[in-house]
């Protein structure tokens, strides 16, 4: 009687563990997909060290044909943990690579604040890489690496070649000016460059990241939210 309540509890305490490792594994992935971040590989193993303590309870204490779906269960287990491990790895990876974005905007806005001081206050008045040729041309800036999305992999622009779209990574929206209002947008990412998530840069020289599939849409909300000076 005994040894039968230990093999009740045995699959009872598997079933658990084996459970809850899987709906870490889903809340895992819900939450990359809502761009939140686990904090360190240890939440990419834990499923898989919950599905296999599960695994090893349901093989030691059950009939063969459970022993080899607890088997079976632990590879599935390590798959997983080894997924999430991987994307983990590369959302932190993202994370730092959204920094650097936002820093060449950053640097952008300075070429076009220069600019404007030399040109009555006006910005370049071309749309797209023209105008953002237009500070490279001008010795505003040299550094073809400022024009090219960290998360991208295609190489930057050489020696004095012109900047075109498939060397430029944001979008530039010509004819504004000093006048405008602040948070008028004047640059931001091409839709490929992240993931759910683009930088953008305001005439008054800020940059902010906004996440989502619709991040452009809230950009212009926020862009729409203040009447021009």
């Amino acid at each position: 009687m005994m040894t039968i309540n230990l093999k009740k509890a045995a699959a009872i305490a598997g079933w658990c563990f084996m459970i809850a490792g899987f709906v870490l594994y889903i809340a895992a992935f819900a939450a990359l997909s809502s761009d939140h971040y686990f904090p360190g590989w240890y939440f990419a193993f834990l499923p898989l060290m919950l599905f296999s303590i599960g695994a090893f309870a349901l093989a030691m204490f059950l009939n063969e044909k459970l022993c080899i779906l607890a088997w079976i269960m632990i590879f599935i287990a390590f798959l997983s943990g080894i997924n999430v491990a991987f994307v983990t790895s590369g959302a932190a990876r993202e994370g730092s690579m959204r920094i650097s974005c936002s820093s060449n905007l950053k640097q952008i806005g300075l070429g076009l604040k220069q600019y404007a001081l030399d040109y009555g206050d006006f910005f370049p008045p071309a749309n797209g890489a023209a105008g953002i040729e237009m500070l490279r041309s001008n010795n505003y800036i040299t550094d073809y690496k400022l024009f090219i999305c960290p998360s991208n992999w295609h190489d930057p622009g050489k020696g004095a070649e012109p900047l075109k779209e498939d060397t430029c990574d944001y979008v530039y929206i010509g004819g504004l000016s000093e006048s405008c209002s602040p948070d008028s947008i004047i640059a931001y990412d091409k839709p490929n460059n992240h993931w759910r998530y683009g930088n953008v840069l305001f005439v008054d020289g800020h940059v902010q990241g906004f996440k989502g599939s619709n991040w452009l849409e809230k950009a212009g909300q926020k862009q729409n939210s203040k009447p021009a000076r």
